[in-house]
């Protein structure tokens, strides 16, 4: 029972730091602290172990990483149905599959555990907010050169979201050269570019021209 009470101590405290640390934005070390505290409530037989999978999931996605195992983890997959754990583990899914759509239909749903759990949620739907626009901009990133042309209304549509919001995200795209395209603001159109690999000859003569 001693033990029991101390894995139980250390499992609060552990949430406490990983709570703090989401506060901080570090987000990598909330989900190692969140994961931990999930197995000492575990280990004590405590059900508080519910209680860290929403945040443990929360930060997963804030760390944009989209390769995460934490919930693979077998002492984690009994409980991923259960109704505190579900929203946000089906948000998690949406987020590593970069299904905006699916992301946006749950994301009401995962917002609720936390207004439940906590009395001001309005920092963790911020955060919420912060990962359906990076979810948004993958998607529109994927989604706009299997055209050559589209229209931002039609790509709006399309994804579910507001015309503006997409825009900007365009434009975020074309700036960090991630999305090889223009914007025609007049036709509203977003005119994709075909890049064309440099021959190994013009590449030799770029970089003699270039040490010049």
């Amino acid at each position: 029972n001693m033990t029991f009470s101390l894995d139980r101590q250390n499992a609060v405290i552990t949430k406490i730091e990983g709570q703090m640390e989401l506060h901080n934005k570090n987000f990598k070390k909330a989900t190692e602290l969140f994961h931990e505290s999930f197995k000492l409530f575990d280990a004590s037989g405590s059900d508080r172990r519910l209680d860290c999978l929403p945040f443990l999931a929360l930060s997963i996605m804030c760390s944009k990483d989209v390769d995460s195992m934490e919930f693979s983890d077998p002492q984690i997959s009994p409980y991923i149905n259960h109704p505190i754990v579900a929203p946000l583990k089906q948000l998690l899914d949406a987020y590593t599959d970069n299904k905006f759509t699916k992301f946006d239909e749950l994301l009401e749903s995962a917002k609720k555990i936390f207004q439940q759990k906590i009395s001001d949620p309005s920092f963790y739907n911020s955060l919420l907010d912060d990962v359906r626009l990076f979810v948004l901009r993958n998607t529109i990133k994927a989604f706009c050169p299997t055209y050559k042309r589209l229209d931002l209304s039609f790509l709006s549509k399309e994804l579910k979201c507001q015309e503006n919001e997409a825009k900007d995200l365009v434009f975020d795209l074309i700036i960090s050269h991630e999305l090889h395209a223009n914007v025609d603001l007049e036709e509203n159109l977003i005119i994709m570019q075909t890049i064309v690999d440099q021959s190994p000859y013009l590449k030799n003569v770029q970089s003699m021209l270039d040490s010049l």
